[in-house]
């Protein structure tokens, strides 16, 4: 569980970064973050600056985790869809179909 005395530890993760930044121009906060976080604990010449940045130390504050296991309950999603059905008309019912046919295949008159 996260203590709150490590946010207090932010002053300390950009000091270190602004001392890799004057050595190291090109690194990029995301390459100081794996440097110091996703590489395990190296123990280099700043390592005792590195163990001073927040999250790094695994501290016992006298933390007590409780688990609650509540029942389950099923949730029913009912959709609220409606479907209306729509009769389109394509053509003119009191026009006899054929009308439409014998008509589409005559050559066009000026």
């Amino acid at each position: 569980m996260m203590h709150i005395a490590e946010f207090f530890k932010i002053n300390n993760f950009i000091k270190h970064y602004t001392e890799h930044k004057l050595t190291e121009q090109q690194m990029t906060l995301w390459e100081f973050i794996t440097l110091h976080y996703m590489n395990g604990d190296v123990e280099d010449a700043d390592y005792k600056q590195d163990m001073q940045l927040p999250f790094k130390e695994l501290a016992n504050h006298g933390n007590i985790n409780i688990t609650l296991d509540q029942p389950r309950q099923a949730i029913n999603i009912k959709p609220n869809i409606e479907i209306t059905f729509r009769k389109f008309l394509h053509r003119n019912l009191s026009i006899p179909a054929n009308f439409y046919t014998t008509n589409i295949w005559q050559p066009p008159r000026a």
